[in-house]
């Protein structure tokens, strides 16, 4: 016990250590005359890649933890307070945050901390992209229709289709973070009425008219158990935007919800340093060519009861184990053993063992 306390000890106090080497500069840029604050968290040593963090709903201010998250894996990464919110000027608009003109200002905002990244003399010539969470699935994909800029996308629960959509999935399923989640069709059967887009909102915003234009490639990490967005009416517009050519990926999480960021934050990283044909040592989709293919380009992940069960992420890609069941067990040997395991809630979902 001793043993195991002292090197918990070691551990948390080495991760910390690797926190506080983190560089972190704070930034100002200017969306629309309006001037918005950041800060940019930099990796110890030099950055393979970096990426703007775009807000999900609500007045929010920077998340200093994702960009953290990211800088540990190399990645340097803005984060930025949502315009009305923090030190950013501007308004924040809260009555009508999915109208046309707000989530246009909103995908402007990213592409002018995209560029203020971009700019930054440290990374020239690095990719730099968007990611992001749920209302960040309408705004990142307009960010990167406007600019050649956005080398590619990571969207965690980022709705596949247009505002009006959504809003009739999570009026049926009250739109809660994790619970039951019933296909697109059922929200669609048990209206009493038809649904009608405001006007005044202006053009009903669709996801995935943006990324019919664009070739540069995306994840989409989903769960199973999101009321909040229709996550199958998603990945069915995903699939034909990847079969008709477009670098696009996703993975299905069984047991996790909307907010599903923490569990999979590494399945993201390492998808990152694939696009920048780096070697990692998780084994999640090595050989995959992110160039689309029909049939083969996304990351199908289906859960299976046992408790010695594994993730099968396409036949080629690799196998997942429970950190926290098969620990110790002889498989786990070596780095990339222990790297290729997933958390125990990420991989049983909420409901699993222990």
């Amino acid at each position: 016990m001793k043993t195991t306390l002292l090197f918990l000890l070691s551990l948390a106090c080495s991760l910390q250590a690797v926190a506080e080497n983190l560089h972190t500069e704070e930034v100002e840029f200017v969306s629309r005359g309006t001037t918005l604050s950041g800060s940019i968290v930099f990796p110890v040593g030099e950055s393979q890649a970096a990426v703007v963090f775009v807000h999900g709903s609500g007045k929010q201010e920077r998340n200093l933890h994702w960009a953290e998250r990211f800088a540990k894996a190399g990645i340097a990464a803005l984060v930025y307070d949502k315009r009305g919110a923090g030190k950013s000027g501007g308004e924040y608009e809260g009555n009508q945050s999915v109208s046309e003109k707000n989530i246009s200002l909103l995908a402007d905002d990213a592409l002018a901390a995209l560029r203020r990244l971009a700019s930054h003399p440290s990374l020239k010539g690095k990719p730099v992209g968007l990611a992001g969470i749920s209302q960040a699935g309408w705004i990142a994909p307009l960010a990167a229709e406007r600019s050649a800029e956005v080398k590619f996308l990571v969207l965690w629960s980022g709705p596949v289709c247009k505002v009006s959509e959504e809003d009739i999935y999570s009026r049926f399923t009250g739109d809660a973070n994790t619970g039951p989640a019933p296909p697109y069709i059922e929200a669609l059967k048990a209206r009493k009425e038809p649904y009608a887009w405001p006007d005044f909102l202006g053009v009903d915003t669709d996801s995935g008219a943006s990324l019919g234009k664009l070739s540069i490639p995306g994840l989409w990490i989903f769960g199973d158990k999101d009321p909040s967005i229709p996550v199958d009416l998603s990945i069915d517009r995903l699939k034909k935007l990847s079969s008709s050519g477009h670098p696009y990926e996703y993975v299905l999480l069984p047991g996790l919800g909307h907010n599903n960021m923490d569990e999979t934050f590494s399945v993201v990283t390492d998808w990152i340093q694939r696009q920048l044909g780096k070697e990692t040592q998780s084994t999640i989709g090595r050989g995959y060519s992110h160039r689309a293919s029909a049939g083969a380009d996304q990351l199908r992940v289906t859960h299976k009861p046992s408790r010695d069960q594994k993730f099968d992420v396409h036949s080629r890609v690799g196998f997942f184990r429970c950190r926290r069941c098969s620990a110790g067990k002889s498989a786990a040997a070596g780095p990339e053993a222990r790297e290729n395991r997933l958390s125990h809630r990420a991989f049983h979902g909420s409901r699993g063992p222990g």
